[in-house]
């Protein structure tokens, strides 16, 4: 068995891009709200890594434009409820025996990808669910969240670091350990950074959560959850299975997504941008 000691990549703030006209991240934004408000969401709850959904469907709508749909969530009740807490007991064992490294290489990956390839989608649910501007976005959903997963983890490091004085004849040591049970998470509706933090801190640190976002804050709340699950990608429109055939893709992506916006396939569009990212979300997934 070999044993090493690691020490994790500096962390530094995450720059605030500038989205003045007729830069790079202002083009993706924009492209970005035309796919969100081009199709209604449908927004499951995940218990046990599964999709579930119920008969009572939650209209969501921009607080600035009432009248347009974003799409529905789907409303749980106290069997739900249970059902997830049980799920999060059961994967506690599995969970906590992952090392701390493996932990933040799954946090560390998913800041990078909050920074890159999903920052305008982000950024776009914030703007639409909670009438943020593109700056107030940029410094919440992309920005910050990443901060906080990327200084989370050298934090963690500090705790693991932090041990009781010794002598000559003596070594303490201390190990810490997971929380008793599960922690729950219910966050709150304005900053889709807290909302990402506030269970993603003590899931760093070993413990299964149990979250709930505000009704609110579900729309940009999924997006999270995008990014910690990778699903077969398809084509929703053609049924054509792109994720099993990467690398004949891969050279077409930008083509392709150019020409979901053109013919207004807005929901095709957020499939590419997921699929951009496929190889990485299931590398994620292999450390569990």
């Amino acid at each position: 068995m070999q044993e090493s000691l690691f020490s994790v990549p500096p962390v530094k703030n995450e720059p605030v891009l500038s989205y003045i006209s007729g830069s790079p991240e202002r083009e993706k934004l924009i492209a970005a709200l035309k796919c969100a408000k081009g199709y209604e969401a449908d927004i499951p709850m995940i218990i046990n890594g599964k999709e579930v959904r119920t008969d009572e469907k939650i209209m969501m709508n921009p607080p600035h434009e009432r009248d347009h749909v974003l799409g529905y969530y789907h409303r749980g009740n106290e069997s739900h409820v249970e059902d997830a807490i049980n799920a999060a007991l059961m994967a506690k064992k599995q969970w906590a025996s992952v090392s701390w490294k493996q932990r933040a290489s799954i946090f560390l990956k998913a800041a990078a990808m909050i920074a890159g390839p999903y920052r305008a989608r982000i950024n776009a649910a914030t703007m639409l669910a909670q009438s943020k501007s593109a700056h107030q976005a940029e410094i919440d959903s992309a920005c910050e969240l990443a901060d906080f997963l990327r200084f989370n983890v050298r934090y963690m490091t500090e705790i693991y670091t932090e041990q009781p004085n010794s002598d000559e004849i003596n070594w303490n040591r201390l190990e810490q350990r997971e929380l008793e049970g599960f922690v729950f998470a219910l966050t709150p509706f304005n900053f889709t950074a807290i909302a990402g933090n506030l269970p993603s801190a003590p899931a760093l640190m070993g413990n299964t959560v149990v979250w709930k976002p505000s009704n609110s804050q579900v729309y940009s709340a999924a997006i999270i959850m995008d990014i910690d699950y990778a699903d077969i990608v398809t084509f929703r429109k053609n049924k054509t299975t792109i994720s099993a055939n990467y690398d004949e893709y891969v050279e077409t992506l930008d083509m392709i997504r150019e020409k979901c916006i053109k013919e207004e396939w807005y929901e095709e569009c957020i499939i590419i941008e997921d699929l951009k990212e496929i190889r990485v979300r299931l590398y994620v997934l292999d450390f569990l």
